[in-house]
């Protein structure tokens, strides 16, 4: 394919799946050139042989243990603090040199491949919205406002004002009730932190 260009978050997580905060993120453009190309059954059929695939090299197949093992302890300890999993399944079809169907193949969505490149997007989307909420405390100072002249003109101002939501929990939370079914809506917990509604969630639903 090719180098392509990027923007690129590196970040550092231990065995437990926690962001090791004594490495301080960095941010930089880079170029991304590409080793092997693998579908997420290949990954997944990787993972599940026992000492590697005939024709996968022995460095990729490490590297991918590796990913799959702190992805695995990332997404354990988010489940321990109130992370939602919403589970989809998608179909692809086989087709002939025509373009006639020939077979139709499910892919679930709840696999180690698909759960490892879903716990790094969160945690680098994660890392970006820390640096922009510093970066946008920054700006302002303590205590302080932005410049009324600025605040009449969007483009004055910087994207973490700009994209920062006000009482983003309590519309979860709604949300959360409008979902919930009936029986449960009646009976689950008022008036606690999104966490400790979502651990009931779990529990009762």
């Amino acid at each position: 394919d090719g180098d392509r260009l990027s923007v690129s978050v590196f970040f550092t997580i231990d065995e437990e799946g926690q962001l090791v905060k004594e490495v301080e993120p960095t941010f930089t453009r880079g170029v991304i050139r590409t080793r092997m190309r693998l579908s997420y059954n290949d990954v997944d059929s990787a993972l599940a042989e026992e000492g590697g695939p005939s024709g996968l090299p022995a460095d990729v197949f490490e590297d991918l243990r590796t990913l799959a093992r702190v992805t695995g302890a990332r997404r354990r300890l988010r489940a321990d603090h109130g992370a939602v999993f919403l589970e989809r399944s998608r179909y692809f079809f086989h087709t002939d040199e025509d373009g006639r169907i020939q077979s139709v193949e499910r892919e679930a969505s709840s696999s180690v491949s698909h759960h490892l490149i879903e716990e790094l997007m969160v945690l680098a989307n994660h890392v970006v919205a820390s640096k922009l909420v510093e970066a946008g405390k920054e700006f302002l100072g303590a205590g302080s406002s932005p410049p009324a002249a600025a605040a009449a003109d969007e483009a004055a101002l910087p994207q973490p004002l700009l994209r920062h939501h006000p009482d983003t929990e309590g519309k979860v939370l709604a949300k959360v009730f409008e979902i919930l079914p009936e029986h449960l809506r009646d009976s689950a917990p008022r008036g606690v932190p999104l966490a400790k509604l979502l651990d009931w969630c779990r529990q009762h639903w």
